[in-house]
């Protein structure tokens, strides 16, 4: 690791992306190191968990930056800005669906187990996998707040910022994706069973 880079690992995004418009290449490494795996995360739950789809839209975005640094506002957030960005890739993605609805039926739901399976079975990997599936029969924008509320952990201000919106509409999908979710995976209360 050359000096430089050990240098530059604890400025904050905005100076980072500051020296990349300078041609600093070793701020586009760090920057890349922070965000990869979060934004792949995130393109493989909004993209039908295709691993392969995800790197590559990681990949692309992150070229995106590279070849035009100016596009970020330092008047921003970069955490926000980024995956404003990653949030539009998705939904021209949606678009390029030769039928959105095709994209939906894609997603098969199997009927919940039997009650006693589901007690003999109720462990974290399931419960998982549940999740997954239920997050699936989402509409984008419910399935967009909660991803990135609970599995990507921004606050509401920033979703807001993401799906530029307001924080009352963020609270709202995200109150009935929490409504619909805890209905689907209802067999994994204990209060229930």
């Amino acid at each position: 690791m050359s000096f430089w880079h050990k240098n530059l690992r604890n400025k904050p995004d905005v100076e980072l992306m500051l020296l990349l418009r300078k041609g600093r290449k070793e701020a586009f490494s760090i920057l890349y190191e922070r965000y990869a795996d979060k934004l792949v995360s995130f393109f493989y739950r909004m993209l039908n968990k295709d691993n392969e789809k995800a790197q590559d839209f990681m990949h692309d975005l992150f070229v995106k930056i590279i070849e035009n640094p100016a596009s970020f506002d330092t008047g921003k957030r970069f955490d926000t800005w980024i995956f404003h960005i990653a949030y539009n890739m998705c939904k021209n993605e949606y678009r390029k669906m030769t039928v959105r609805d095709e994209y939906r039926d894609r997603q098969i739901y199997k009927l919940p187990y039997s009650e006693e399976s589901v007690k003999n079975k109720i462990d974290q990997q399931k419960f998982s996998e549940e999740l997954n599936e239920s997050l699936g029969s989402l509409d984008e924008k419910h399935r967009t707040v909660f991803i990135l509320r609970y599995q990507q952990d921004l606050s509401l201000k920033e979703i807001a910022g993401i799906l530029d919106c307001p924080e009352g509409t963020v609270k709202s999908r995200l109150f009935k994706a929490i409504k619909v979710l805890s209905e689907k995976l209802i067999v994994f209360d204990p209060k229930v069973n």
